[in-house]
């Protein structure tokens, strides 16, 4: 028994040596992925700036400027208008739709 004894004794010493060695590791791996976590989310949110900032040169961009010699911004149509628009599309669109030949019996 003595022998076993021994063995466990230096298992046991092992095992904590090694719990001692990787606990440190697992809590830099673990503040490493917190870090690319918040990494991410900044590089999301600044290619979603970057996006707005991109549409919003393209919707102003400056027009060359007008026989007054003032530069004129582009006018952009709102939300209202292009529905308009497109409802007034849809609806010449369809109108031919709904027209039936001549001679055709329909409901």
């Amino acid at each position: 028994m003595y022998e076993f004894d021994k063995v466990e004794c230096e298992l046991v010493t092992r095992d904590a040596d090694l719990k001692a060695f990787v606990g440190p590791l697992k809590e830099e791996s673990q503040l490493q992925r917190i870090v690319k976590i918040a990494v991410e989310i900044k590089l999301k949110e600044k290619k979603k700036e970057c996006e707005i900032g991109k549409k919003a040169k393209e919707s102003y961009e400056i027009q060359p400027k007008s026989s007054s010699g003032a530069a004129q911004l582009k006018t952009i149509p709102t939300k209202a208008e292009n529905r308009r628009q497109t409802l007034a599309e849809f609806n010449t669109s369809s109108s031919s739709f709904n027209s039936f030949p001549a001679g055709d019996d329909h409901p």
